[in-house]
């Protein structure tokens, strides 16, 4: 049962998300994070909530573990190869990379 128990918190932790930001000064911060002066799109928090990033523009990937590739401006979308699309309600550690679609132009099965 031990065995079990560890080998179940050893899967749980290979989708766990890493923030060493959590710990960093304001001086960090302003080091570490993207510079945002371009955006065109829009800004929204990083997966981890500590710096501010740009929203992705049509054709421009997004989605990814913990959307570590990015999220879709305002009227798209995070759209797979395969036709699915990225969720926000699916569990982050497992989302698949997409590329960013108008939410008209997308094809529903």
């Amino acid at each position: 049962m031990l065995r079990f128990v560890i080998l179940l918190s050893l899967i749980g932790s290979l989708y766990a998300l890493s923030c060493p930001c959590w710990q960093w000064t304001e001086k960090e911060l302003k080091t570490y994070c993207p510079d945002t002066s371009q955006c065109s799109v829009g800004l929204t928090l990083d997966s981890c909530g500590c710096c501010q990033e740009c929203l992705m523009a049509e054709g421009k990937g997004c989605g990814g573990p913990w959307f570590t590739s990015g999220k879709c401006g305002a009227g798209l979308k995070c759209q797979t190869d395969n036709g699915n699309l990225v969720s926000e309600d699916d569990y982050p550690g497992t989302l698949e990379n997409g590329i960013c679609v108008k939410e008209y132009d997308i094809e529903l099965d």
